[in-house]
């Protein structure tokens, strides 16, 4: 004879309902009521929801090139068991900038300012834009990867710039899918 798991007013018409479900537990059949999750009504987790949804669109339409599906199977670990859970978790997640080196950026065309950018995939872009203390454009462009080391990038001044004091220079790393991170330091340190 089936028990119910929690007795209600009607318990007979509980074998009836739509809501209802049976299981054998220690051979015998148990009827309980069927929960329903209930909708989340948080913008926050409809967000997170819909961005999950964007990832693995995005996914499915960068593997369809066998270059990229090949290239993302390189990123398969013990946690990330396929390419597209890869191409997901790169899609979800943006790439850091962890530091910028201005030790060796004195103002002088051929200076160099050194970036650390890391994804948990892969950066594929780093741009620097560096605009006087007057807010003035001074020059901008794209870093290049260090050979011996991937997480490193280097930009080498073209344009000289007299007055650091108040220079700012702004950094922005991308990865493949397109998010982007970006950084800003402030000189605040004269030329010798």
């Amino acid at each position: 004879m089936p028990k119910l798991s929690k007795p209600t007013k009607a318990d007979i018409s509980a074998v009836f309902s739509d809501n209802v479900a049976t299981k054998k537990y220690r051979n015998q059949n148990v009827i309980s009521k069927i929960k329903f999750p209930r909708k989340s009504k948080s913008v926050k987790a409809q967000n997170a929801k819909d961005r999950f949804k964007s990832a693995i669109s995005w996914a499915k339409s960068t593997l369809m090139d066998p270059d990229m599906k090949t290239l993302y199977s390189k990123g398969i670990t013990d946690k990330l068991s396929n390419a597209q859970t890869v191409a997901v978790t790169d899609y979800m997640e943006a790439p850091k900038i962890h530091y910028v080196s201005l030790k060796d950026h004195h103002g002088i065309i051929g200076d160099k300012i050194r970036i650390k950018a890391t994804d948990n995939f892969q950066v594929i872009s780093v741009t620097v834009k560096i605009t006087n203390a007057k807010g003035t454009l001074l020059e901008q462009g794209r870093a290049t990867r260090y050979p011996r080391k991937p997480a490193m990038w280097v930009y080498i001044l073209t344009v000289a710039n007299p007055d650091l004091n108040g220079t700012v220079i702004n950094v922005t790393a991308k990865d493949r899918p397109g998010n982007e991170t970006e950084l800003e330091e402030k000189v605040a340190r004269e030329l010798p």
